[in-house]
């Protein structure tokens, strides 16, 4: 690389920075996506602390018979599963990998580009950003997968 190009923004350290959590987070997953096998979410939260110590990811669930759309922090019955990332004192959802070729679910996000989405040909991940709503969490934005 010239010393006079950025790097890509998957190498670019920015230790937190105010505003970049969506970015960092995004890159992170389609890092781990396009490596072609399967990950899991501790390998997220340290891809996750390369960019900051506050990167964490926990499981959460959506009940697939639920008629509105949130997610809990227990399964309740027939479940997708979903990685809840707090990062920066926000919280985020990325839909989970259940294999290199599909996700366990993707409600909450808007697909932008025809034929679908699998984790192995995402090139674009804005992950949801939840709010808390008493024991679960509800979509504030909706996430996009490109």
């Amino acid at each position: 690389m010239s010393p006079d190009k950025d790097p890509p923004k998957s190498e670019r350290k920015t230790n937190g920075s105010q505003g970049h959590e969506k970015e960092i987070i995004g890159d992170c997953f389609v890092q781990l996506c396009n490596q072609g096998r399967e990950f899991l979410a501790r390998d997220l939260e340290a891809r996750l602390r390369d960019f900051g110590p506050e990167g964490s990811v926990t499981t959460v669930f959506r009940p697939t018979g639920a008629e509105e759309l949130y997610f809990a922090e227990t399964r309740e019955g027939s479940a997708q599963t979903y990685w809840l990332v707090s990062y920066a004192q926000k919280y985020y959802l990325v839909p989970c990998p259940a294999t290199s070729m599909r996700f366990e679910g993707i409600q909450g996000f808007q697909l932008t580009r025809d034929g679908g989405c699998t984790p192995a040909s995402i090139a674009a991940c804005e992950p949801a950003e939840l709010r808390r709503k008493g024991g679960r969490w509800g979509i504030k934005t909706f996430g996009k997968l490109a």
